[in-house]
């Protein structure tokens, strides 16, 4: 891929980036296979992994460019010195183990600090029920520092077109609940609802299986999105 090819991210494209050393770095680890191209600022020596990326590029045939160029176009802070390019990808979600789910994220750094969050609890099964934000997205990409591409991810258009394919018992976070988070019996695997930041769940998903909420104090209305998944990632992982 040439300089000239690259643009600022839209969503119908083929291809999308990894902003900054970390999530460049796990691109090359975990899918080198992927990557199309690796892009280094010009004052990237100033990092030390950079000399890791080479390494690993070197070890996968992958082509690296110094050019301040790409980084004009693509990256928005001045402290990204590592640019990945990569060829979009699908995966399937193992029905064996256990799924977060998430109903119409909105909001890019959101889906990937959770994504993030996931890999950390060893969680790998990750449903997206539409319409929802886009997973590619370089800032998604970036807020999950590269946890995207160690975990099994799906779209669906719908719950029920999700349901159909896992058979899991299902818990769901909402606001109102009867039973809170911690006196929960969870039976594995299990299937993790969360609704979106503006909405929550629809009121008609708690005939879907278990709902529950997280206690919090009453000075506060609700808990980000990805600080509630962070929270019952960690109870649901006892």
């Amino acid at each position: 891929m040439t300089n000239n090819k690259i643009r600022q991210y839209k969503k119908d494209m083929e291809f999308s980036y990894t902003l900054g050393v970390y999530p460049t770095i796990e691109l090359l680890k975990h899918a080198p296979q992927r990557a199309m191209q690796v892009f280094i600022s010009p004052n990237g020596d100033r990092n030390e992994g950079i000399s890791y990326i080479k390494d690993l590029c070197r070890k996968h045939a992958i082509t690296v460019d110094v050019s301040e160029r790409v980084f004009n176009i693509v990256a928005d802070k001045t402290n990204i010195y590592a640019v990945g390019v990569f060829k979009k990808f699908k995966s399937e979600l193992k029905t064996d183990e256990n799924t977060v789910v998430l109903y119409k994220p909105a909001d890019s750094g959101n889906l990937g600090t959770i994504i993030r969050t996931m890999q950390g609890f060893g969680i790998n099964n990750l449903a997206i029920i539409e319409p929802a934000v886009d997973i590619f997205n370089p800032k998604t990409v970036r807020s999950s520092m590269g946890s995207i591409f160690t975990i099994n991810f799906k779209y669906f258009r719908s719950m029920e077109e999700f349901i159909r394919t896992n058979k899991s018992p299902i818990y769901l976070s909402m606001l109102g609940a009867k039973q809170t988070v911690d006196k929960l019996k969870i039976d594995t695997p299990w299937i993790l609802v969360f609704g979106s930041e503006a909405e929550g769940l629809p009121k008609q998903f708690a005939k879907l299986g278990t709902t529950f909420t997280i206690p919090q104090k009453k000075n506060i209305d609700s808990y980000n999105l990805a600080v509630s998944t962070g929270i019952c990632l960690y109870e649901f992982s006892k």
